[in-house]
């Protein structure tokens, strides 16, 4: 107890300012060890070999978003919302399109590896 009396409010307050970097420090130190884990599974599960489902995912749900803005489309009132929805629906359709042309060469190339 007379340790405690014998330090003065500034040393404690370095003291608990030290003490809070250090925590501070401590749970970055840990989050960045596990973002880095994070991005190395993401990593993984994107050079998976079954990575070609992916861009079949990708494309259904592109389509998916492509009929709820061909629903916008139809509910327009006017002609600069008629215009919105359809340059949305044709860059969905782009997206599509991509992800498919890269879903057919990825079975391309497996097909020609057997």
């Amino acid at each position: 107890m007379d340790l405690l009396n014998r330090i003065t409010i500034k040393d404690r307050m370095a003291l608990s300012f030290a003490l809070l970097l250090f925590f501070f420090i401590a749970f970055m130190v840990f989050a960045i060890i596990k973002m880095n884990d994070l991005g190395e599974l993401t990593s993984t599960l994107y050079e998976h070999p079954l990575k070609v489902s992916n861009a079949a995912l990708k494309a259904k749900a592109g389509v998916i978003r492509m009929h709820r803005s061909m629903k916008d489309l139809s509910m327009s009132d006017t002609e600069m919302e008629i215009h919105q929805a359809i340059q949305t629906v044709q860059s969905e359709e782009k997206v599509v399109y991509q992800n498919l042309d890269a879903f057919v060469k990825s079975q391309n190339i497996q097909k020609s590896s057997l």
